[in-house]
């Protein structure tokens, strides 16, 4: 279980979100007792990979994941995938190649859609959190964020920053499933 409100929601040693409340829903249901594990995201999906854990929420499926894990289904929400940028910024993203020569930042071990994943000539800076991202792009050291609506306009509106920035037209494509 690692911290991405509202999905996923850590605060001192309570767990919550959404995610934990339908696990514990349904643990309640077949009567089976559940322990969650707090851990950064890409040690949680090394535990799925070996063994150490049983399960993950909100876990992206794609052909690597797909070799260690058995998705269950069908996915209970799918979100779009958009880029943001400060406010003010005059930075428009029409087309995948606009984002080019940009500085994005990204959440190490997520996936997003398969041609950003897989392109190593972006200039991606990898953080453990999203509210990393919003520090990063106010004080300009990245030109842009990617992340799923729900959990940026979520957490852009509790950390404060909902009017410091902005998403661009451009629309990843697909959505996330989880």
């Amino acid at each position: 279980f690692a911290h991405w409100p509202p999905w996923k929601i850590i605060e001192n040693d309570r767990i919550d979100g959404i995610d934990a409340r339908i696990v514990r829903a349904l643990a309640k249901r077949v009567d089976v007792a559940v322990d969650f594990y707090v851990c950064p995201w890409p040690r949680c999906i090394d535990m799925l990979k070996n063994g150490e854990v049983d399960l993950i929420t909100s876990f992206g499926k794609n052909q690597n994941r797909q070799k260690f894990t058995y998705y269950l289904g069908p996915a209970y929400r799918q979100d779009d995938l958009t880029f943001w940028v400060n406010k003010d910024s005059s930075i428009q993203i029409e087309a995948y190649e606009d984002l080019e020569n940009m500085k994005i930042g990204a959440i190490k071990g997520s996936i997003y859609f398969n041609r950003f994943d897989a392109d190593e000539t972006l200039k991606k800076s990898l953080v453990d959190q999203e509210y990393q991202m919003f520090l990063m792009l106010k004080n300009n050291r990245i030109d842009a964020f990617i992340g799923y609506d729900t959990v940026i306009n979520y957490q852009l509106l509790i950390k404060g920053f909902n009017k410091q920035f902005r998403n661009i037209s451009y629309r990843a494509p697909g959505k996330g499933s989880y």
